[in-house]
C-alpha cells in the first residue's frame, strides 16, 4: 500500500511540475497545498490513494523540481556534484566509506522523505560531519602508524 501510494504521489507531483517549470510553486508549498487540497479527490477504485499530491513528494528530486523549479534542480544538482567533488579530495582511504554513505543518502532521498523535515536535514548534516570526522581520524591514525614504523 505504502509504494503504491508513493507511485501516485510521484505522478502528481511530476504531472504538477508545469504549473511554475523556472522557479517552482514556492518552498513548503506541496504542504500548504496538502491542508488545502479537495476533499473530494479522486480515489479510483483499488487506490490507496487519492490522485493528489501530499505532505510532501515522498522523493526529495521531484519536490525540488515542483517546489524550486529548474533553478531549484540545478542547485540541487550543484550540491550533488559538489559534494562528489569534495569526496575525492579527502585521503583515499576514506574515499569508498564517504561515496557509500553519500549514495545511501541520495537513494533514501529518492523514495522516503520530504526535502524540508528538519531532522532529515540534521541527519544529512550530521552524516557529512561523521564522514569527514572519521576520514581526519583515519588520516591521523595512518600517520601515526607510519611513524611507528
Amino acid at each position: 500500500e505504502s509504494a503504491r501510494a508513493r507511485v501516485i504521489l510521484w505522478h502528481e507531483t511530476a504531472s504538477r511540475y508545469m504549473e511554475s517549470p523556472i522557479l517552482g510553486i514556492g518552498v513548503r508549498s506541496t504542504k500548504v497545498q496538502f491542508q488545502s487540497r479537495d476533499t473530494n479527490a479522486v480515489v479510483p477504485e483499488g487506490y490507496p490513494y487519492p490522485l493528489t499530491t501530499g505532505r510532501h513528494a515522498h522523493n526529495i528530486y521531484l519536490q525540488t523540481w515542483f517546489e524550486l523549479g529548474a533553478v531549484g534542480a540545478f542547485l540541487l544538482l550543484v550540491a550533488g556534484l559538489s559534494t562528489i567533488w569534495s569526496v575525492a579530495r579527502l585521503p583515499v582511504t576514506a574515499q569508498a566509506s564517504a561515496l557509500a554513505t553519500f549514495a545511501s543518502a541520495a537513494t533514501m532521498a529518492s523514495t522516503s522523505y520530504g526535502l524540508w523535515q528538519g531532522w532529515f536535514i540534521a541527519l544529512n548534516a550530521m552524516a557529512a560531519f561523521l564522514v569527514v570526522v572519521g576520514s581526519r581520524f583515519r588520516e591521523s591514525r595512518n600517520e601515526r602508524d607510519e611513524r611507528a614504523a
